[in-house]
């Protein structure tokens, strides 16, 4: 358990632009910390989790999901980084 923990934790540090703090319903905050209300589309991504990356990754195409659920966590986690920073370049 300690060794998993610890990976998870070496994992969560890597890969700290992908995985969020954890957010109230419909509150955040700006990078002054000032306190903001989420839109819509925010809500329905805290909502969604997971569900929204896959549909994001696959195209909004359901039959590539199980693609990305069986690749190797490091590539699933590199290739998200990759489209997280290229789609903040568009």
């Amino acid at each position: 358990m300690c060794f998993f923990l610890q990976g998870l934790n070496q994992f969560i540090t890597r890969y700290s632009g992908l995985f969020g703090k954890g957010k109230a319903k419909d509150i955040d905050e700006d990078s002054e910390g000032d306190r903001v209300e989420l839109t819509e589309q925010d809500k329905h991504a805290n909502h969604w989790g997971w569900y929204v990356t896959l549909d994001i990754l696959s195209n909004k195409d359901r039959e590539k999901w199980d693609y990305f659920l069986n690749m190797n966590i490091v590539a699933f986690l590199n290739y998200l980084a990759f489209v997280k920073d290229r789609n903040k370049w568009q």
